[in-house]
């Protein structure tokens, strides 16, 4: 089987190094290692990892948050969070984006280890089984969907209301709305159902 290719988003170098000993010490691939939202996003263009650890708080900010909606609507790629952040709006606001482990600083090795095993496990049982085969059959509409209107419709697939979804994406919810009717019109549906029964249909193994 091929290892599993981790991408460390840390901005600190001694707990960034730490991570990346705590995952050789278990054999796992390093894909590399970004101190900053912008070294991450070029790294996704060239490592193709399969698992992201994301610290919440890069450069004082939660930058995090913004690369795990890429990583989600862009990538297809699962992510979990290692950080010191457990304060409840920030919890709350990482729930919504669906990350696949949520590991709080300090940590330990085995802690880490069962994480990244269960979170790929679970990731690998949720339908679609590839965001990406969302995002190629998005190449061939005639209008295709920017990434914001990829990212809303992927939270329309997961049955989150409007309300969830201006939260998670920190739209308004009349700027949700427009996004969907925009979606809505670029797949030729007209409701959500029928939005969802195409991406099932994209989604489906050929």
């Amino acid at each position: 089987m091929p290892r599993v290719k981790v991408l460390i988003v840390e901005d600190d170098p001694v707990t960034a190094q730490d991570i990346q000993e705590s995952l050789l010490a278990y054999h796992f691939e390093i894909a590399g290692v970004a101190y900053s939202l912008a070294q991450a996003q070029a790294l996704l263009r060239q490592a193709k990892p399969t698992i992201a650890l994301l610290d919440i708080n890069l450069s004082g900010g939660l930058e995090g948050l913004e690369l795990a909606r890429a990583l989600r609507s862009h990538y297809g790629v699962p992510f979990l969070f290692l950080t010191s952040y457990a304060h409840g709006h920030i919890i709350e606001q990482a729930k919504r984006l669906q990350p696949v482990g949520f590991i709080l600083k300090p940590f330990q090795e085995k802690e880490l280890f069962a994480a990244i095993e269960i979170g790929l496990y679970n990731f690998s049982r949720i339908p679609p089984d590839s965001f990406q085969s969302l995002i190629r059959a998005n190449e061939f509409l005639d209008s295709p969907m920017t990434p914001k209107e990829l990212s809303v419709l992927l939270s329309v697939y997961q049955g989150h209301a409007n309300k969830a979804i201006a939260e998670e994406h920190q739209i308004s919810i009349n700027t949700v709305k427009t996004h969907l009717k925009q979606i809505f019109a670029k797949l030729q549906v007209g409701s959500r159902t029928e939005a969802v029964a195409k991406i099932r249909q994209w989604c489906q193994p050929q």
